[in-house]
């Protein structure tokens, strides 16, 4: 997730510098800060700073959505913009897209309405967004989400595959995998909560569980169906225009096959 830091300017001139191995690249909001720091001249008031923090070292990695980079070049829309593509940034090119131009999802800055206040998509009940790769069914998923509140069906499914984490039916803490891994019709009913759904398979019978961040909500189920093209906003891929919900998407990590406990807490 995006961490931030803010940098507070006295009235007086202020420099800074990052140095060191390793450091993550910065992007602004507000402030743009492409051009030498020096230039800005700021002598008084607050600049927000984006890090763009990289992830721990876990080999495997196979989509990495983030809302605070939406384009993979640490540029920002204009809050409100249609996104058709939501750009990878694991390097694998296994971007997001929706050329229909009333079906795609919009782009928000960070604000009170947004999940700690960091940039999100926004699924506003008849946008979907979704990959043309297929994931199979060995993975880790990782996802930040929350629903709107008044259309709590699939937000985070599959354009390919009867899969569903985290929302179905007016509930939460759901998920499907061509079979049940926890599947219950408001129950529990849904809220407007963030949630840190994760699923892990390993492909075969027993190896799939499903938790809410450090919250186990199910372990060793037998469903192993594949993942396929993972869309977001929802929708069943059987029956399109079916099952969409409204809500907001901030952030998406798969990973092949399934990562360490130490690795995903």
């Amino acid at each position: 997730l995006l961490l931030r830091d803010t940098l507070s300017f006295a009235n007086s001139h202020t420099d800074f510098t990052v140095t060191g191995a390793g450091m993550p690249t910065f992007g602004v909001q507000a402030v743009d800060l492409a051009a030498n720091i020096d230039d800005l001249n700021l002598y008084g008031g607050t600049v927000t700073v984006s890090n763009g923090a990289k992830l721990p070292t876990v080999s495997g990695l196979e989509l990495q959505l983030d809302a605070s980079n939406p384009f993979g070049n640490l540029s920002l829309p204009a809050n409100g913009t249609k996104l058709s593509t939501w750009s990878d940034l694991s390097g694998n090119g296994n971007h997001a897209t929706q050329p229909t131009a009333a079906e795609q999802p919009a782009w928000i800055a960070g604000d009170a309405s947004t999940i700690g206040g960091i940039p999100t998509l926004r699924f506003d009940g008849n946008d979907t967004i979704a990959t043309t790769t297929l994931f199979d069914n060995s993975y880790s998923v990782f996802t930040v989400s929350k629903l709107e509140g008044t259309q709590n069906l699939r937000l985070i499914s599959s354009d390919t595959q009867n899969w569903l984490l985290g929302y179905w039916s007016g509930g939460e803490d759901q998920m499907y995998a061509n079979a049940a891994v926890r599947l219950a019709a408001n129950n529990p009913p849904a809220t407007t909560n963030p949630h840190m759904y994760i699923g892990t398979a390993t492909g075969s019978a027993n190896g799939t569980s499903f938790y809410d961040g450090d919250r186990t909500i199910v372990t060793g189920s037998s469903a192993v169906g594949p993942i396929g093209e993972i869309q977001l906003g929802g929708e069943y891929f059987a029956n399109p225009g079916t099952e969409i919900s409204k809500g907001d998407v901030s952030e998406v990590l798969i990973y092949d096959g399934v990562v360490s406990a130490a690795d995903r807490n």
